[in-house]
């Protein structure tokens, strides 16, 4: 990996890496540096993507919003590295695994409405619909839950998180009648800690397929056994054979027996001989 020199990246031209000198940016990298300076200085939001109090947001969390945009679907975080390692000056910083804009000032800040819909959604993974049904939820370890007054833009949030994510309608007025506090993060985000059960709705769960009841297949049963020996049929039929049946298993029986001492017979006098 590069390590960019601090004392160019404000000028023109080259920087040093430590593998030898790095060409200009290219106009892919040009073109996300623009991108990159809207989306983490500007309009977050627009993308689905609150910022924390520093203005940092995950790179994962970034790549998976972006790769959705028109024209952005092969976007890897190699791209954002590029931008922040020959773009000059560079539009971005990043610390461990979070990014934010150099120029900030234009962020939106999380503030109380004063207008609030009657209506928000929230996608929720499809496992844990039940759960989320019976208990509501809760932000936990996350900072917030992130609502939209947008239905497509919380299809679009819950596509990062699920193929096929669960929308979720929440009623405001019985939000804030159970104490729920909300605020708007730009024009469509709204954050919250927590939606109590019963302050929204949401499709029926899934359907429990029924099981056949059918009994388990019986063990197929070898029907040619080893040659001179006897297994007995634990699967056979346990009633009564008629006289006719039972003659005709003695004879085959009688008949097995004598060709197996007429066959030991000859081996004895091959041996003899």
């Amino acid at each position: 990996m590069y390590r960019v020199n601090n004392r160019d990246r404000n000028g023109p031209g080259i920087h040093q890496g430590e593998k030898g000198i790095m060409s200009k940016p290219s106009k892919t990298a040009e073109t996300l540096a623009k991108f990159l300076t809207y989306a983490l200085g500007r309009r977050p939001d627009e993308f689905g993507l609150v910022t924390d109090s520093r203005g940092y947001i995950s790179l994962k969390a970034l790549v998976q919003a972006l790769r959705q945009e028109d024209g952005w679907g092969h976007l890897r975080p190699a791209h954002i590295n590029e931008v922040a390692l020959t773009v000059i000056p560079c539009p971005v910083e990043i610390e461990n695994d979070h990014i934010r804009a150099r120029e900030r000032d234009q962020l939106p800040a999380a503030i109380i409405p004063r207008d609030l819909p009657k209506l928000l959604y929230i996608p929720i993974r499809r496992k844990a619909h039940p759960t989320v049904l019976e208990k509501g939820l809760r932000s936990g370890s996350r900072p917030h839950l992130v609502l939209s007054s947008d239905r497509e833009m919380a299809l679009k949030l819950g596509r990062r998180i699920d193929n096929e994510p669960v929308i979720l309608t929440v009623q405001v007025s019985q939000s804030l009648d159970k104490g729920v506090d909300f605020k708007q993060y730009g024009d469509t985000l709204f954050l919250t800690d927590n939606i109590p059960a019963g302050t929204f709705s949401g499709p029926p769960l899934p359907k429990e397929k029924p099981t056949t009841g059918k009994p388990a297949k019986p063990r197929p049963v070898d029907r040619n056994p080893t040659p001179g020996s006897y297994f007995p049929d634990f699967f056979a039929e346990s009633e009564p054979l008629s006289s006719s049946v039972r003659a005709k298993r003695r004879k085959k029986e009688t008949e097995w027996k004598k060709a197996r001492k007429q066959a030991r017979r000859h081996k004895s006098r091959q041996q003899d001989g």
